[in-house]
């Protein structure tokens, strides 16, 4: 499935609810961090359905990346292509890029 048309499935799901111009995307941000939260419990504890819970965080960004115009697909390549370019170290289980620090 294409990203464009993920966002377009959000989109038309949640405007039937809350149409677009009732939308708050500072609210979305903020529905997206309990969202995360959930996730990082579900990772930790083994407590719920991680998919599911991955699948509300993309919701979430898709929706975001609509209210706000962006092109996520673009956006997406755009930051992978200059991920490749960089220098990554491992630290604390993750990888970071060298300049983090």
């Amino acid at each position: 499935m294409d990203v464009k048309k993920m966002e377009g499935d959000v989109a038309r799901w949640i405007n039937h609810l809350l149409p677009k111009e009732e939308r708050d995307p500072m609210n979305t941000c903020i529905k997206l961090t309990e969202e995360v939260s959930e996730l990082m419990h579900a990772i930790h504890t083994g407590d719920g359905n991680i998919g599911e819970e991955c699948a509300d965080v993309l919701i979430l960004l898709l929706d975001v990346a609509y209210l706000n115009n962006i092109n996520l697909q673009q956006e997406f390549l755009t930051k992978m292509a200059k991920n490749y370019g960089r220098q990554w170290k491992r630290k604390n289980g993750a990888l970071k890029h060298e300049n983090d620090d």
